[in-house]
């Protein structure tokens, strides 16, 4: 499991008021690896986890094209074309893959983005 997640994980844990500190360290270690799943734990509590599992999804800091594309809505040669434009900075790895800031791509829709004026 992701550092990320895990993180998010343990911050929405530390926040509920009802997990108390020592249900949070098991949970957190079982999530880690450290521990094995206990058989005293609540049931409830698993669920929770299994739960927030499904729906924390911690956002890409860095795309590739197609992912770019796909949060832009737009099409992988609309990419390529701000690309060669240089309206949408990118970094080069390894001679040949090409990776994307979600702050730039964002950036490009904000300074995109048409106002109307209101009456």
């Amino acid at each position: 499991m992701k550092s990320q997640t895990l993180r998010a994980i343990e911050a929405i844990l530390e926040a509920d008021p009802g997990i108390s500190e020592k249900h949070r360290r098991t949970v957190m270690g079982v999530l880690r690896g450290e521990l094995p799943t206990p058989s005293d734990a609540p049931v409830d509590l698993v669920a929770q986890v299994t739960k927030l599992l499904e729906t924390v999804k911690v956002p890409k800091t860095h795309m590739r094209r197609e992912e770019a594309a796909e949060y832009l809505g737009c099409s992988i040669r609309q990419i390529d074309q701000m690309k060669h434009d240089g309206d949408l900075p990118f970094c080069k790895l390894g001679g040949r893959l090409i990776i994307f800031k979600r702050a730039d791509l964002d950036r490009v829709m904000e300074e995109s983005r048409i106002a109307i004026d209101e009456a």
